[in-house]
């Protein structure tokens, strides 16, 4: 199947740490501003960029120019509209909803991951940053503005919650992970969490649940130092405990180039599903090749 892990970094005892991507439903991370969290991401879309089984949308609440050198290996960028965010926030989910019933006629399996993602089903990758911006408005915020939060809770809990067997991933970045930023109906479904240096406990219990007060050293209050820039306290899927893990130091400008050349392989999934009902109708996509494309590298090489 290939896509079924992306290397996360390496652990305290200098060993690979791994991020499963299989049945996962979503991850959060948070952290204080400038202790990894951006470079986490990507890092992450650098190791995924040369796999045609992966598309990525961006939402990025600061509105700023983090994830411009990478954008074009997107199918969406969008920054910290709210209505623009809910638009494709019901994209996805329309998507969401046409693969669970195609996903048996199309691929012949209950769960996408019994066979992998393939280039015409793709592990759709949606990265929400500061994403209580999307999820609570301030004032100031006009009806339709406060109505498409609210609505926006809603669709992303749905697909954090339905969407692991069809193919969706969502990670969420915010400064802390209480629920005044990541409503926890969301929060609290994402079994993959991440924490960065965070400044109180009650930012460390929401971002990794209660039970990291048994790990002090794990805890990521104690990672409040320039040396500890890039290390993260990990809670992985399935995995008792906690692990501390640096994030490789990302070189933006090779990110950057890795993730042009091969702007070629973004594609809007709904373009992609609707090319696989039109070709092969009710036919099993997991028999029949993928698209050519200009790399044939699988996903287990970004892997």
């Amino acid at each position: 199947m290939g896509l079924t892990r992306v290397l996360l970094g390496r652990d305290e005892a200098r060993e690979l740490a791994w991020l499963r991507l299989a049945g996962v439903p979503g991850m959060t991370v948070v952290g204080l501003p400038g202790y990894g969290k951006t470079q986490l991401i990507l890092h992450l879309v650098g190791e995924l960029a040369s796999c045609p089984y992966v598309q990525f949308a961006f939402l990025d609440g600061k509105g700023g120019p983090d994830y411009d050198d990478v954008a074009d290996r997107a199918f969406v960028h969008l920054g910290d509209n709210v209505l623009e965010a809910l638009e494709l926030a019901r994209s996805l989910y329309a998507l969401m909803q046409d693969r669970q019933r195609a996903l048996r006629d199309h691929l012949g399996v209950k769960n996408l991951w019994h066979v992998g993602p393939s280039q015409m089903w793709p592990l759709i990758v949606l990265v929400i940053d500061e994403a209580h911006t999307f999820f609570y408005t301030g004032k100031g915020a006009t009806r339709d503005e406060v109505n498409a939060a609210h609505e926006l809770v809603r669709l992303i809990e749905q697909l954090v919650k339905k969407g692991r067997n069809v193919g969706f991933f969502t990670i969420l970045l915010t400064q802390k992970g209480t629920g005044d930023a990541i409503p926890t109906q969301i929060r609290d479904v994402c079994s993959l969490k991440v924490a960065f240096a965070v400044a109180t406990m009650e930012a460390a219990d929401a971002g990794l649940g209660q039970a990291i007060r048994m790990y002090p050293d794990a805890h990521p209050m104690f990672l409040q130092d320039p040396k500890y820039i890039g290390v993260a306290t990990v809670a992985r899927d399935g995995a008792k405990g906690f692990t501390r893990v640096r994030i490789p130091t990302v070189d933006e400008h090779a990110v950057a180039e890795r993730t042009h050349a091969h702007r070629y392989l973004a594609s809007d999934p709904r373009d992609l599903f609707d090319l696989a009902c039109r070709v092969y109708g009710t036919a099993h996509l997991a028999a029949v090749p993928d698209l050519d494309t200009e790399d044939g590298a699988g996903a287990e090489s970004a892997a």
